[in-house]
């Protein structure tokens, strides 16, 4: 089975929000699985052993589907955008933008304001 991988910020886990974004997903791409990283059990706490195990995900996923929070993404999410290795997109709103580039526009914000996304 084909699978799409949701990344997004972690403040809007379990919010209207993320469940909006989920039916968004399931439209717009019926067929595939969408593995959230909300859902994921992790053996670990630690942050960095938790981003390898996204990273890995994300590389064998056939999209990756990434959000912004307050119009920017986290390091997180950049991360996981780097290591997609086949379709990706940004969810904006209702639209899924396939032509976009990620700029570093706070290095020192990890969690929120780390980089935007600018459509080509």
């Amino acid at each position: 089975m084909k699978f799409l991988y949701y990344a997004h910020s972690k403040r809007t886990y379990g919010t209207r929000k993320e469940k909006k974004e989920l039916k968004l997903l399931r439209k717009q791409f019926p067929g595939y699985e969408i593995i959230n990283p909300r859902n994921l059990v992790f053996l670990s706490y630690d942050e960095n052993e938790i981003m390898k195990e996204c990273r890995s995900i994300v590389r064998q996923a056939a999209v990756v589907v990434a959000s912004e929070y307050d119009g920017h993404i986290g390091r997180g999410v950049f991360e996981e955008l780097l290591e997609a290795k086949r379709k990706k997109y940004l969810l904006r709103k209702k639209n899924f933008i396939e032509n976009f580039n990620i700029k570093i526009v706070n290095p020192d914000d990890w969690a929120i304001r780390y980089a935007k996304c600018e459509e080509e």
